[in-house]
């Protein structure tokens, strides 16, 4: 699993070395030029693009944020394929040079998720996503769709069509927005997502995601079901069908499934579309992560050295 845009805060404070490495800017006013407060910018990058930096602000109580996506600050983009071992290096090489440690890092936000490489349309998948357990998806303006929820949104988004890639790539992604969801997990610094228990528990995370899913199948021939059938069907493809509604609100299509009736609505749905319908997407898209996620652990713990960050 690839780790992206993440904000940290620093533990200790910056010794004189980093504040003369660099170039600090002041905060001020975009529109009036003045002084918003005594917090100054400073950013620091390998590729001269946009996105591919990380911007350092210190504030006047000596507080330090950093925050960036250590796989545009790595390589230059975020839609390439990246490896623990990569990102490791990664953070070494942006945090060594001012001797800060990993350990010493508070993850206050952090994206993680993998990119997928597929032979055909990520939007075949992403079309056909109809709800999320009992919520219906928020479109991610023309390139997929996000599901928020208070401690974290997943999205699923094409990142050929976002960066104009001649492949096709998939991208699913979890951004937490509240760090409590990972100290939940155990992981308070950079150095947590290095170890093996934390890799796991974020990788189950994003295979759970499969489970809420209530997905469509395009190549079911109408004609071959029953009136009844056809009604349920055109039900269960409407995303307002599965959502949990407010019991006040009024002037509603459907008034919202309990547990049990959402359960069985989504038995008669899959027993139609093994039944009438032959497409695949799904499954693939679930076996494309099983792979990847295995093949990133796999390649970050069978190193015969043993990391500096798990130490």
């Amino acid at each position: 699993m690839g780790y992206d845009w993440l904000k940290i805060e620093v533990l200790r404070p910056f010794s004189d070395i980093l504040i003369e490495k660099l170039d600090w800017e002041i905060v001020t006013c975009k529109k009036t030029g003045d002084i918003t407060g005594k917090n100054y910018k400073a950013y620091l990058k390998i590729f001269d693009r946009k996105g591919c930096s990380f911007e350092i602000i210190q504030f006047e109580t000596g507080r330090v944020w950093i925050s960036g996506s250590i796989h545009k600050y790595w390589n230059g983009n975020n839609y390439s394929s990246i490896t623990l071992t990569e990102i490791e290096k990664a953070f070494t090489h942006l945090l060594g040079q001012f001797g800060i440690k990993l350990i010493n890092c508070l993850i206050l936000k952090l994206e993680f998720g993998v990119n997928i490489p597929i032979d055909f349309d990520p939007f075949d998948f992403i079309n056909r996503l109809i709800a999320y357990g009992h919520t219906s998806f928020d479109r991610m303006g023309k390139i997929g769709r996000r599901f928020t929820l208070t401690e974290y949104e997943d999205k699923f988004y094409s990142k050929s069509f976002q960066c104009g890639l001649s492949t096709h790539v998939l991208r699913i992604e979890r951004k937490v927005t509240d760090s409590v969801y990972l100290r939940k997990k155990g992981i308070y610094t950079l150095a947590d997502l290095f170890k093996k228990i934390n890799v796991e528990k974020l990788a189950n995370e994003l295979l759970k995601i499969f489970k809420f899913f209530i997905f469509d199948d395009w190549s079911i021939d109408e004609n071959k079901l029953t009136t009844k059938q056809q009604v349920e069907l055109a039900k269960y493809r409407n995303s307002e069908y599965w959502c949990r509604k407010d019991k006040n609100q009024k002037n509603i299509l459907f008034k919202g499934l309990d547990a049990e009736g959402r359960r069985s609505a989504k038995d008669k749905f899959r027993t139609i579309i093994k039944k009438y319908g032959y497409e695949n997407y799904l499954s693939i898209i679930k076996d494309n992560v099983i792979r990847t996620l295995e093949l990133l652990q796999k390649e970050y713990f069978t190193k015969s050295h043993v990391s500096e960050v798990q130490m």
